[in-house]
């Protein structure tokens, strides 16, 4: 079986930032000059309308208003009135309320403006909204330095105005924005991503699927017992509600609004629309976390798998590679699913996998196919 056992430790932030107390950062207009993805560039490109000479003058710009950022922060903490970057100037603007943390700011590096609102008082009125339970026409709140105000946004003004009533703060303290929408996650759950059960095991996700009115997906069920519980890029995503191994090996993991079912496969160019069967001899490819997107052809069908941990009937051998960590990831045939790894051989010569007519079959769950 390919479940990938992981421990959790402590890592250093290996940034260094050479900048203490009140030091001086150069302030001088200085062009990035190390290696840009040409990816990178053509986003830039695109989406912010800048030739590669005015992305390098950008990033070295936006890289000092970051350090000067940061010696501010040192040297002068909640003194400070929020600062942000003007992109007119090139300069980090630092707003402040009095005289010696205009001072601090210079010295460091920053524009400063005086302003209205301390720091303290803009601080204080996110955590009166904090503490305020919202509605559902209330879309978000948070301070906006450029403003030197509190900002809340919601779906209408009636809206906004009881929350404001709710949290006791005033409504001509704060600024306010009509939205047309809700805010939305847009997280997606695609076959072949990595996911983590009890903080102990990856695994690797199936397929996208539904089981009644739940949205979740497919996987092996040896991945976890009924109940585990399921991280995605460590945030909390859902569990384990079907788990079934040995016998066969397959599980449902029912996932959190926060999370979509999708009929993409890492690595996988077509979406899947289906699950007809592929003949033996016939080509498979299977994605996971470990070892990517690799593909192979089907060996045999309806075989038997006698692991230590008890016996696995009605597998299909292939010889796509997988490793640990890879179970439960997608088996793929053009737009067809295909299965969900079970386990394999060490020298990557045999990968097994759970056909996925049956594991639907045996959890009453429907593939996502659009």
């Amino acid at each position: 079986m390919n479940r990938l056992s992981f421990v959790l430790g402590s890592f250093a932030l290996l940034t260094a930032v050479a900048v203490v107390g009140t030091q001086t950062v150069s302030t001088g207009s200085v062009a990035y000059t190390g290696d840009l993805d040409p990816a990178l560039l053509q986003a830039y490109q695109r989406d912010l309308g800048l030739n590669e000479q005015q992305a390098r003058e950008t990033i070295g710009a936006e890289t000092r208003a970051s350090a000067i950022e940061t010696a501010l922060e040192q040297a002068v903490g909640d003194q400070l009135a929020g600062t942000y970057y003007d992109s007119a100037s090139r300069r980090l603007i630092a707003n402040v309320t009095d005289e010696s943390t205009a001072a601090s700011a210079r010295k460091a590096g920053a524009d400063v403006r005086f302003v209205q609102r301390s720091g303290k008082q803009l601080t204080a009125t996110m955590a009166q909204l904090d503490a305020a339970e919202a509605d559902k026409d209330i879309t978000g709140w948070f301070i906006d330095p450029a403003a030197n105000a509190v900002t809340v946004k919601g779906l209408n003004q009636a809206a906004i105005g009881a929350f404001l009533a709710k949290a006791g703060v005033p409504a001509d303290s704060v600024r306010t924005v009509i939205e047309a929408e809700r805010p939305q996650t847009h997280a997606e759950i695609v076959g072949g991503m990595e996911y983590g059960i009890n903080g102990q095991f990856l695994c690797s996700v199936g397929f996208g699927a539904r089981k009644g009115s739940a949205n979740g997906f497919v996987s092996a069920g040896h991945c976890g017992d009924t109940g585990s519980k399921v991280t995605i890029n460590g945030s909390s995503a859902g569990s384990f509600t079907q788990s079934v191994f040995p016998g066969s090996d397959y599980s449902f993991v029912t996932t959190t609004s926060s999370w979509t079912p999708t009929n993409k496969v890492n690595g996988h160019s077509q979406r899947i629309t289906g699950q007809q069967s592929t003949a033996v001899g016939g080509s498979v490819c299977r994605s996971g976390r470990t070892t990517g997107y690799k593909c192979g052809t089907i060996k045999a069908k309806n075989q038997t798998a006698n692991y230590a941990e008890g016996t696995v009937r009605g597998l299909t051998s292939s010889t796509a590679c997988s490793d640990h960590g890879d179970s439960g990831g997608s088996f793929v045939t053009g737009a067809n699913a295909q299965g969900v790894l079970s386990g394999g051989s060490a020298n990557c010569g045999e990968s097994l996998f759970q056909p996925i007519g049956a594991a639907l079959s045996g959890l009453g769950a429907t593939l996502v196919t659009s």
